[in-house]
């Protein structure tokens, strides 16, 4: 797949993004890839909130503990820190799992946050006159606009004011440009979207062989190619004359275009057979169960450990820590983990035997069992409180074995 995966988070370094029903998004969008299109410039990332943008304009995005970031456009409003409040930005302290998983320090202050909700601290200002001053364009090679659009640098340009005409969309002349990329129209001066502000790496070869299919402009598969027995289109396929480069009509682009072989994806995994009497997924956790908070809400405390009183008819946990079990106590599954630390108990120790009571307390884990250990240790200076855990058990059971026993004939 290249440089990114599906599922990969990334963040946008420059330029405007393609327009999709889901709007546009400029330089610092931070986003998950859902679906990645390759196109004969490149390839278009699709992000699972309906953007979608070149991948040439995006780099990783994974912060780590020590970086500086600042809070992007999708904090939510009401938190008390974002992009236009007081707390602007942070250091990231700590990475988790789970929902807000990345806790970033602001002075005295700490936020959780998803990844979506930082990228990366910089000092410095770009204008967008700044993102395409960098480029040195080039006859013969491809750049990308502002506005996400492949232009071809096709001739230079005679006149005072710039220097290159571009291609686009298949018409040769409309697009004039200086050397840094900046576009000028010859009728109406110049169009910002229309600056070029990367170049794009050449389209990638193949050669058309008899017998294989093929992948159209617009993502369909094809085939099998034949061959056409004509110098100027040299294929057939599915009753469509191409040349040797895959083109439909030399020249311009169309969605029936062939621009790679193609490549059938792993067959997935037959779905079972539904049985409609099958029992129910059981719910990931039972009353009884202690569990760890991920995040606070309502009274629940992140990072506490409660145990579960009582799940409803979706086998989702409520709480009842305040007495009334209002919704604010509500937490679903991927908030909660569940706590598998070993039981343990606080015993004397005289002579190096231990000496437990005779019904010892049980603490939930070995830390707080400790932290007893310690409390004891202080309030009765001189003695020696020892931690315990559970470490294995066993059981027997009685069995009657049959035993031969003589008797007469």
């Amino acid at each position: 797949m290249g440089k990114f995966e599906k599922g990969q988070w990334v963040r946008r370094v420059s330029g405007t993004s393609l327009t999709t029903s889901a709007g546009r998004h400029g330089k610092g969008f931070v986003g998950q890839i859902e679906d990645i299109v390759i196109q004969t410039y490149g390839a278009d990332l699709v992000f699972t909130n309906g953007h979608r943008g070149i991948a040439q304009c995006y780099e990783s995005w994974h912060p780590k503990v020590g970086d500086r970031v600042r809070f992007t456009d999708t904090t939510p409003s009401h938190w008390f820190f974002g992009p236009t409040k007081d707390q602007k930005e942070g250091f990231v302290s700590a990475v988790g799992d789970g929902p807000k998983s990345y806790i970033v320090e602001m002075g005295e202050d700490t936020g959780y946050v998803d990844i979506e909700h930082i990228e990366p601290s910089t000092d410095v200002t770009e204008s967008k006159a700044a993102e395409a001053a960098t480029l040195l364009l080039d006859v013969g090679k491809t750049y990308l606009t502002r506005a996400g659009s492949p232009v071809t640098i096709v001739q230079a340009y005679d006149g005072d004011s710039y220097d290159f005409v571009g291609e686009i969309d298949g018409v040769v002349g409309n697009k004039v440009y200086k050397k840094d990329g900046k576009h000028g129209s010859k009728y109406i001066g110049n169009v910002p979207d229309y600056d070029l502000i990367a170049e794009l790496p050449a389209p990638a070869t193949f050669t058309i062989e008899a017998g294989k299919f093929y992948k159209t402009r617009d993502g369909r598969k094809v085939g099998p190619a034949e061959d056409n027995h004509d110098d100027e289109y040299a294929w057939v396929v599915n009753g469509l004359s191409y040349d040797k480069d895959g083109l439909w009509l030399t020249g311009s682009q169309d969605p029936d275009d062939l621009i790679a072989e193609w490549v059938d994806e792993p067959a997935a995994q037959a779905a079972k057979a539904s049985n409609d009497n099958a029992e129910p997924a059981k719910p990931k956790f039972k009353v009884g169960d202690r569990v760890r908070a991920l995040v606070s809400w309502g009274e629940i405390e992140q990072g506490k450990i409660y145990t579960v009183p009582y799940l409803d008819e979706d086998g989702e946990v409520w709480f009842t820590p305040n007495g009334d079990g209002g919704w604010s106590d509500y937490l679903t599954d991927n908030e909660l983990e569940l706590v598998t630390s070993t039981p343990a108990i606080v015993a004397l120790i005289e002579d190096g035997t231990a000496k437990p009571a005779t019904r010892p307390k049980v603490h939930a884990d070995q830390a707080s069992a400790t932290t007893e250990a310690e409390r004891l240790a202080l309030a009765y200076p001189g003695q020696q409180f020892g931690v315990f855990i559970l470490a294995d058990s066993k059981v027997a059971d009685l069995v009657n074995v049959p035993t031969a026993v003589l008797r007469a004939a």
